[in-house]
């Protein structure tokens, strides 16, 4: 178990936000049959079986997430809080049912949103494996599935687009950039400097990892 520690000063006493992260333990058995699924949908055309949405099951141990809130009212989703990159994206309703990734995860709805204002502003990123396109979205995103840490107006990506085989393995939806805004694509402002810029949801502008490997103890 891992936890995403998000420091809070409420008056004058200190809160800590503990944010669970999850990992995926090593699994050596691939699905092969979805796998080929979902390239025969992708590549000839044919319909993908609703009932195949279950994602790769070997995650080497690499893969660490946790749950956000985005929208009003809310929508969970399941991200990989990444320090290398600095946006928040997840699927979109309305993606191809070819597009495997995003068919067999929680997709983002704005219309949903009472919130959310939706663009046709065009959004891409490329990871070391793995990239992504959609468009940009602004609504409110909450570090945690409670709802405690939110930044009101913030851009996102919504993904229409996810190739490969990189996002079908993932356990998670999307991902939930960390860094700084100089390595913000499309220079959309990054929930890092949103929330670290409130002095009064976060005075102490501080946030960490707590990394403990034995999953069988209580996390620091």
């Amino acid at each position: 178990m891992k936890f995403l520690l998000l420091t809070l000063l409420f008056g004058y006493s200190l809160a800590i936000v503990r944010i669970p992260l999850k990992r995926a333990e090593h699994n050596h058995h691939h699905n092969l049959q979805k796998v080929a699924l979902g390239l025969e949908a992708k590549y000839t055309g044919k319909p993908l079986k609703l009932a195949d949405n279950e994602p790769l099951t070997d995650y080497m141990n690499a893969q660490y997430y946790g749950d956000i809130v985005m929208g009003t009212p809310g929508q969970k989703f399941k991200v990989l809080f990444d320090t290398g990159s600095s946006n928040v994206w997840v699927p979109c309703k309305g993606c191809p049912i070819t597009d495997v990734a995003c068919l067999v995860h929680n997709k983002f709805d704005c219309k949903k949103s009472s919130t959310c204002k939706e663009t046709s502003d065009p959004f891409e990123i490329r990871y070391g494996t793995g990239s992504m396109k959609g468009h940009v979205d602004y609504d409110k995103v909450c570090f945690d599935a409670q709802g405690t840490l939110c930044c009101d107006k913030q851009g996102l990506a919504c993904a229409t687009s996810e190739p490969g085989l990189t996002f079908v393995a993932a356990k998670f939806d999307g991902i939930f950039g960390l860094g700084y805004d100089t390595i913000s694509v499309n220079k959309l402002q990054t929930p890092f400097t949103c929330v670290m810029s409130d002095k009064t949801k976060c005075p102490q502008a501080v946030i960490g990892f707590y990394l403990n490997r034995d999953t069988s103890t209580q996390p620091g």
